[in-house]
């Protein structure tokens, strides 16, 4: 019997999504308030979903990806070959 739940095998999945997120936005070295200002979004809204405090929902992801010319999947561990 597995000791983790759904909650938290989501909150799992939630944080890793979200680190990708800083760690795409690290590596073309935008900060959150960046970000939201390219996104039209507040620093507050950006800063909940990247730090995982907030799931980013399927816009939100989309949104992210077009701003930082990235592929949504790149989000959830997919590399390109």
């Amino acid at each position: 019997m597995s000791s983790v739940t759904r909650m938290e095998t989501q909150l799992i999945g939630t944080g890793v999504v979200s680190a990708e997120l800083r760690a795409e936005a690290a590596r073309q070295r935008l900060s959150g308030r960046e970000l939201a200002r390219r996104l039209d979004l507040t620093p507050v809204y950006v800063a909940r979903r990247l730090s995982g405090q907030v799931e980013p929902s399927a816009s939100d992801l989309a949104s992210f990806a077009a701003v930082l010319q990235v592929p949504v999947g790149k989000f959830f561990g997919e590399h390109d070959a």
